[in-house]
């Protein structure tokens, strides 16, 4: 069995999200990782993924794989005028990132990735010249590194 420290395992799986939300046809045009902006101001849609914290799960008595629970985000943004409501200019995009999460195969079939839960969908708007919301998904993944703990 190959090591992977659990540092890699986490990069490799912020890949695996970032790699399913751009498998053609990408839920849109930018989908970043870790961007304080992650569009300019020709874009109308775009996905940031960030990371949060990850925890090691106290391994079952005898299983020599560490398993961890890993955080992140995932920012939808969109940029709407004012005729279009906030929620209806990025529900679209949303309902994208959700479906993708749950139906690529770069996700479901991923070895050592044993859940994928949602979670709270947080809501900011801002207007600087343009309108520009953001609805930020919450996603806990539980999977394991190949690290052994023997």
């Amino acid at each position: 069995m190959s090591n992977t420290l659990p540092i890699t395992a986490i990069a490799n799986l912020f890949s695996a999200v970032e790699a399913a939300l751009n498998t053609s046809p990408a839920v849109c045009n930018v989908v970043a990782r870790s961007k304080n902006r992650p569009f300019g101001i020709s874009e109308d849609l775009a996905v940031n993924i960030k990371p949060g914290p990850s925890i090691p799960e106290q391994p079952t008595f005898g299983d020599p794989q560490l398993q961890l629970v890993t955080s992140l985000s995932v920012e939808c943004y969109a940029r709407t005028t004012s005729a279009v409501p906030y929620d209806i200019a990025v529900d679209g995009l949303l309902s994208a990132v959700v479906g993708r999460l749950h139906t690529s195969p770069l996700l479901t079939q991923r070895p050592g990735l044993l859940s994928l839960e949602l979670g709270p969908i947080e809501y900011d708007a801002e207007t600087h010249g343009d309108q520009v919301v953001c609805l930020t998904l919450a996603v806990t993944i539980t999977h394991r590194s190949t690290t052994s703990l023997e």
